[in-house]
């Protein structure tokens, strides 16, 4: 939930299931891969969806979870993408 916490989770335009204690697979715009019996998030894909932050500390979550396909665009992001 940190990044959800982090970065204007509660006013975002689509919020389905998210903060609850639901399958984190169920959440709105967010897709699963099954590795090895357990379901791992593999691709984001949450773009206009009012995401603000300007907090380095939303996108180092990101950074922590290896995911094939990232898009945040059209939001308001207002840290510096670190370099990988």
């Amino acid at each position: 939930m940190s990044f959800y916490d982090n970065a204007n989770g509660p006013n975002r335009t689509t919020n389905t299931n998210r903060a609850t204690d639901t399958n984190v697979c169920t959440w709105y715009g967010v897709w699963c891969t099954n590795i090895s019996g357990q379901d791992r998030v593999t691709r984001l894909s949450l773009s206009n969806n009012n995401i603000a932050s300007n907090s380095a500390y939303a996108l180092q979550v990101l950074a922590s979870i290896p995911l094939t396909y990232l898009d945040l665009s059209y939001n308001q992001l207002d840290v510096q993408i670190p370099d990988t």
